[in-house]
């Protein structure tokens, strides 16, 4: 039987997404249940919004998982879930965020297989450099959790450095070739605005408090 290992990798990469949230809901005091419902809308954010958004702009000649479709999934979910689960407020968004660079990273181990978004930087594809890039984003995001009170500045960390390291690698890709911007490069520029206002709306709320409020 052969094996999908693009399919395998995105499979992955949402599976270990979850464990280092639950991990981090777990020591924010996130209760199980609440979790759990969170995981069951941001993957099915994840799912409908990065396909339709793959539909879309090949405009209806492809169906697929589309990474910066994953993100504005994501941010949507996290949405709901805030509005939703309003005692885990604020800790539930932390807790997927801080591990969506994780997710990103051995995602794009499905594409270095499957040799899509290719490209070189520096002599190497472009897609192992973007994996390498982004699980050190989240080592280096989880560190900051760790050792700063203000749990917010580790999500910024994780956002600055995410859309970043994206938008400049994108220029490495073989199809950046000839355009001042990519549809990947908007896309992130869109989903990090929107990245943006939400934690612009979770740091007002909790202004004056010093760090996350937690309850």
């Amino acid at each position: 039987m052969e094996i999908n290992i693009y399919a395998l990798a995105i499979l992955l990469a949402l599976a270990a997404g979850g464990i280092s949230s639950r991990f981090l809901a777990k020591r924010m005091g996130i209760p199980a249940v609440t979790w759990f419902y969170s995981a069951f809308f941001n993957y099915a954010a994840v799912v409908l919004v990065s396909f339709n958004m793959t539909f879309i702009m090949s405009r209806g000649t492809m169906l697929g998982f589309a990474s910066m479709g994953g993100a504005l999934g994501l941010m949507a979910g996290l949405v709901f879930a805030e509005v939703l689960f309003r005692e885990s407020r604020g800790r539930i968004f932390i807790s997927w965020v801080l591990s969506a660079p994780f997710m990103f990273g051995i995602s794009k181990l499905g594409c270095l297989y499957a040799g899509c978004c290719s490209g070189t930087f520096l002599g190497l594809p472009i897609q192992g450099v973007e994996s390498a890039s982004f699980i050190v984003i989240y080592m280096v995001s989880l560190l900051v959790f760790f050792i700063n009170d203000d749990k917010m500045v580790s999500v910024f960390t994780a956002m600055a450095l995410s859309f970043a390291a994206r938008f400049f690698l994108d220029f490495f890709r073989d199809e950046h070739s000839g355009t001042v911007l990519s549809s990947a490069q908007i896309m992130t520029l869109i989903a990090g605005i929107v990245a943006a206002m939400v934690l612009g709306y979770l740091r007002i709320r909790n202004r004056g408090k010093g760090e996350l409020e937690i309850g």
